[in-house]
């Protein structure tokens, strides 16, 4: 459980009756970037929503830090051109503690992609506001690395996939943003239908279908259509165990049984871990099973030469392992 008594996912996000994550959220208005996490208990929940919804560039610039949790300001890479990596192969290392959504947004900041191309990308899409971004400094096991954050201020719409569907085929997205996207929202509707015994399109995503979501899912996309690399390569999954309590419709297995029914089809490769809890959420399952370019699993990618590493980190804190998703941007070359 967090702080607030809520039970929590293997990444610190609250659960909902699917084991899906969510997030804390607070702001006010149109979609907006921060880089200060507007903490309830301290002054900053007195801040105005002018300063909290200042938009800002990538990595954030130097000044003074507010009140705990930090903004996010170390600089691991410098910032990426778009198309750079054209030739490249990305490789999204989740062996250690698995991977949700936001950790993958995160991750891909680090790597240098701009905050600003996120921003962007979510302004495209028509009814999705009420939310800032947020940006935050997290260290695992002596490593830095930023968590990234959806807050909301407006209570958001149950949404099922016929009205996502609809809000991202209507969007100002890149042709590129809107496929990826597009990609990941059907396979898990169709992993939720198979679960729920449901028709696709009246799948509701409860959580999933909040903005939080949404934002992840479409900041990757827009993340790497501005890379535009050869190939994703993905690493085999680790698998929590145990029972997710704390479930709308009661206690769920871990594995949930909707990241498992995103994973069939993919040809990923998963093994178990002594870890109660859950490591690979459904937004981070239908992320990667949509985005591998080898329908396969690798340890690690043969013949790699790795030309910059980043890491997105999760809100929890695991007593065996840094709970960290790492991409590394590299070439194959030929021996």
């Amino acid at each position: 459980t967090d702080s607030h008594g809520h039970e929590t996912d293997s990444h610190g996000h609250e659960t909902d009756s699917h084991g899906h994550e969510t997030h804390g959220h607070g702001h006010g208005g149109e979609n907006a970037v921060s880089h200060l996490l507007r903490d309830e208990t301290s002054s900053n929940a007195n801040r105005d929503d002018d300063v909290i919804a200042e938009t800002t560039s990538w990595p954030p610039r130097d000044g003074p830090e507010s009140t705990p949790p930090f903004p996010y300001r170390f600089r691991r890479n410098a910032e990426l051109p778009p198309n750079a990596g054209r030739g490249l192969v990305l490789f999204v290392d989740a062996y250690t503690a698995g991977i949700a959504g936001d950790m993958f947004v995160g991750a891909l900041l680090d790597l240098g992609c701009p905050l600003l191309v996120v921003a962007d990308a979510l302004a495209r899409v028509k009814n999705l506001t009420g939310f800032a971004l947020v940006v935050t400094h997290a260290e695992k096991s002596c490593v830095v690395a930023p968590t990234f954050a959806v807050l909301e201020s407006e209570t958001q719409p149950l949404r099922d996939y016929r009205s996502i569907k609809e809000m991202l085929r209507t969007s100002r997205l890149s042709a590129g943003v809107k496929e990826k996207a597009l990609a990941a929202f059907a396979l898990l509707a169709k992993g939720e239908a198979e679960v729920h015994g449901s028709a696709i399109d009246d799948v509701h995503f409860h959580e999933v279908g909040a903005v939080d979501s949404i934002v992840d899912i479409v900041a990757v996309s827009a993340c790497l259509d501005y890379l535009n690399c050869d190939s994703v390569e993905i690493s085999p999954l680790p698998m929590g165990r145990g029972v997710l309590k704390g479930a709308a419709h009661g206690p769920l297995p871990s594995p949930p049984p909707a990241v498992l029914a995103c994973l069939c089809g993919s040809g990923l490769s998963t093994f178990g871990v002594a870890t109660n809890g859950e490591l690979v959420t459904p937004t981070g399952a239908c992320l990667v099973a949509s985005l591998t370019s080898s329908h396969k699993s690798t340890r690690w990618p043969e013949h790699f030469v790795p030309l910059r590493n980043a890491y997105g980190a999760g809100t929890m804190n695991w007593r065996d392992r840094p709970n960290l998703l790492r991409l590394v941007l590299g070439k194959v070359v030929d021996l």
